[in-house]
């Protein structure tokens, strides 16, 4: 499954000039494990074994991408892969999860993952109140808004 989006296009401030260029990003979900042994790679042989993959990665999303998008290929003028190891660079995300906090049932467990807050008139929202993605953060919205104001849940 992936996610294409084009955010250029989304933006109205965005001028894309007589040529029309915009900028386009595919999403792919992808597990940690097979990049995990380049986590930390020094040697040149791991660090060549690493974009070896992501080359082989970046050929299959880009024959997949123009399967269902024959037309836009040719309009392709840059291309970058980023993996979870770029994610992890960047961002300190674990495993290098885009979406938020990390998965696992310790984090939905998680007494400080909740709509109310210790501080008073402190409410949180989003989706690590409710669960990842773009759900998840309508649906950490609406629980902070019940935390606030319980009548909102007879609404839905």
């Amino acid at each position: 499954m992936c996610f294409i989006s084009f955010p250029s296009l989304k933006d109205p401030k965005y001028e894309p000039g007589p040529s029309r260029k915009h900028t386009g990003e595919v999403a792919v979900f992808c597990a940690w494990e097979p990049f995990a042994r380049f986590a930390g790679a020094r040697t040149e042989a791991l660090q060549q074994e690493y974009q070896s993959l992501k080359q082989e990665i970046e050929r299959k999303v880009l024959a997949a991408f123009a399967r269902q998008f024959p037309a836009l290929v040719p309009m392709i003028k840059h291309r970058e892969l980023a993996t979870p190891l770029a994610t992890v660079a960047y961002t300190g995300a674990y495993h290098g999860a885009f979406y938020g906090l990390e998965t696992t049932p310790r984090r939905f467990l998680s007494p400080a993952l909740n709509a109310r807050t210790p501080v008073t008139g402190l409410y949180m929202s989003g989706q690590d109140v409710g669960s990842p993605g773009i759900n998840g953060a309508m649906w950490g919205g609406v629980m902070c808004a019940g935390a606030i104001e319980p009548r909102v849940f007879q609404r839905i």
